[in-house]
């Protein structure tokens, strides 16, 4: 990147009208702020920056003060361990305090407040995510995350194997960060770091392992990074499933875009009950895999498209990329009648409405789903005549 290019964006960057006017009041309070991490990567990328951190030498209850006296809503998203939502023209921006570890335990950190820059910036996980930009426009690069980001490299900062025994979800974050920045194969320290921390896998929490897996596998490069992954059996180890990576590949190489759950069902569709408890599923979730199952079935037994798209519309939408066999899928037809219909009919209410209600969809199924409601009320008479 020339030394035009990189000015321009850096440029760019300080032209948010919310994170220029956080820095200026910082400066203006004797204190300094400085824009950090994905915002930071992302300009110098030249791709979008939506969210703005930035990190300060101000203590959270100062940073609260600067912005109410700036007039702007602070609210205390993270004190704890100094972060500070600033909301300006309805925009948030996440200002924590300079930190450094006292102690971690793979999962957790204890933290002590700081004013060095470096020393918060060590404490990051990767080179490309460990970059800010101060209000003069000043590139702070203290790991060579710069020269990273131009090789298309993600790297861990210092000894990968300390960065992981820190937090062992740097391991997920290492494959979804090289699927979306990096190129060619996975950095070969961090990989090996990652295969020696593997028995650090079982203390991370299946709801933070659901988060990253969601995300990596709708990353551009995930086939690539996950199969250069799985070589090595980290996946398995990270979710505790083994991944169907021939049956995902085949699905994201089709003209249809999955999304994340579709993927999701490419990769263990066929431990559907095993995967719900491995990452936590939500009940939506779980109901939308179960649909996903339930079409295929019928697709493999085979059942007509427009019996699939009545009885699982829901999964209607993913079916193209699963079931590349057909590509002009109908509209779920609809059965309009209900137990009122039958009740208005003239039969008492009881079990035998669900029965015959059963009955007269079968018949309906059988006809090839007629759509008015008098061809269906036609169906209903035959059934109470028959």
């Amino acid at each position: 990147m020339t030394l035009e290019a990189l000015s321009a964006r850096v440029r760019g960057l300080l032209a948010e009208p919310g994170a220029l006017a956080i820095l200026a009041a910082f400066a203006e309070a004797g204190e300094e702020a400085r824009i950090i991490g994905g915002a930071v990567r992302n300009a110098l990328l030249g791709t979008d920056f939506a969210d703005i951190d930035l990190a300060t030498t101000a203590l959270p209850q100062r940073t609260m003060e600067i912005a109410t006296d700036a007039g702007w809503k602070a609210v205390p998203t993270g004190i704890e361990h100094g972060t500070i939502t600033i909301v300006i023209a309805g925009k948030p921006y996440e200002v924590t305090t300079l930190r450094e570890d006292v102690a971690t335990d793979g999962r957790h950190a204890e933290v002590r407040f700081g004013r060095d820059f470096r020393d918060d910036a060590a404490r990051r996980d990767f080179t490309i995510n460990a970059m800010a930009v101060s209000a003069d426009g000043q590139l702070h690069d203290f790991f060579d995350g710069l020269t990273d980001l131009s090789a298309r490299r993600v790297r861990f900062i210092g000894d990968p194997d300390q960065r992981l025994k820190e937090d062992y979800l740097r391991a997920l974050r290492f494959l979804r960060f090289s699927a979306i920045y990096a190129e060619g194969p996975l950095d070969a320290p961090g990989l090996a770091a990652c295969s020696r921390q593997r028995e650090g896998f079982a203390r991370l929490s299946r709801e933070r392992i659901r988060a990253e897996m969601l995300k990596l596998i709708v990353a551009p490069r995930a086939v690539a990074v996950m199969q250069e992954a799985e070589a090595h059996g980290l996946l398995t180890d990270l979710v505790g499933l083994k991944p169907d990576l021939a049956r995902f590949s085949e699905v994201i190489a089709r003209k249809a875009t999955p999304d994340a759950l579709t993927r999701l069902f490419a990769l263990y569709g066929d431990q559907a009950k095993a995967a719900r408890d491995a990452l936590r599923l939500s009940n939506r979730e779980n109901v939308l895999l179960a649909a996903l199952s339930g079409a295929l079935a019928l697709l493999e037994a085979g059942a007509p498209p427009k019996l699939v798209a009545y009885r699982f519309p829901d999964a209607l939408s993913r079916l193209p990329a699963l079931w590349p066999d057909i590509t002009d899928w109908p509209e779920p037809p609809v059965f309009h009648l209900k137990g009122e219909d039958l009740l208005k009919a003239g039969l008492t209410a009881g079990p035998k409405i669900g029965a015959t209600l059963k009955a007269i969809e079968a018949r309906w199924i059988a006809a090839g789903f007629p759509t008015s409601q008098s061809e269906q009320l036609a169906l209903m008479q035959a059934e109470l005549e028959g």
